[in-house]
């Protein structure tokens, strides 16, 4: 069934309209960006790879081992999934990662929860920029991702990937709150009460962008088309 770009965009501008979000009319329906639902196995090695980050720069060595995490990437060759800051995040020694990275490797969990959403993670990642809450980071991290060192295919058969559409509405809902978001850090009062432009605009951001990028098959994550 084809997707009806301008009926999602009408329903998402009343929808943020009516909770405080000043999102200009005249923005594109149809964007060169939105191609299709890149590779299931894609996805999965994304969120895989920002797992083992966020553990080598956040989880001390107890909680979770050295050898474990670089085990696991090397089986599922995470690394390839990685960008290349990321990769040397992850190639510091830990105590090196923690200090340099500790207080902003945070917004990792923000992209997972957007690529989790994508393999049908249930909880929709919501717009009032509060950060992901530690119920959501454990459901994704111990709840649906596959334990350290199995394979990639082991998330990728388990996932209910959502359909194109469904995948379309919540992308382009974000987008258009992006552009709210960036109307206000330019001086633009476009956003609810209370909403902070940087600090909360930074997780609809993050969440943005990995949502876009599942619908940019072949676009490397550093690439990936965020404009407004």
């Amino acid at each position: 069934m084809a997707v009806d770009f301008q009926a999602i965009r009408t329903e998402n501008l009343d929808w943020l309209t009516s909770r405080g979000f000043d999102v200009a009319a005249w923005l594109p329906t149809l964007r060169s960006a939105i191609q299709g639902l890149r590779p299931t196995h894609e996805i999965a090695a994304r969120l895989m790879a920002l797992d083992v980050v966020f553990s080598w720069v956040s989880a001390p060595e107890a909680m979770v081992a050295t050898e474990k995490l670089r085990n696991a990437a090397q089986h599922n060759d995470l690394e390839r999934s990685m960008t290349a800051e990321e990769l040397e995040m992850f190639r510091q020694d830990r105590p090196a990662a923690h200090h340099a990275h500790v207080d902003t490797v945070g917004w990792k969990l923000e992209n997972m929860w957007g690529l989790a959403w994508m393999l049908g993670f249930e909880r929709e990642p919501p717009f009032d920029g509060a950060m992901i809450d530690t119920e959501t980071t454990r459901s994704i991290i111990y709840g649906m991702l596959p334990k350290l060192g199995e394979p990639v295919d082991v998330l990728v058969q388990r996932a209910k990937v959502r359909s194109f559409e469904e995948a379309v509405r919540l992308e382009d809902r974000f987008y258009c709150c992006h552009h709210a978001v960036r109307s206000a850090q330019l001086g633009g009062s476009t956003v609810p009460p209370g909403f902070h432009p940087i600090a909360n605009g930074g997780v609809i951001h993050e969440r943005r962008h990995a949502l876009t990028w599942s619908l940019s098959p072949g676009v490397h994550w550093n690439k990936t088309d965020l404009s407004t």
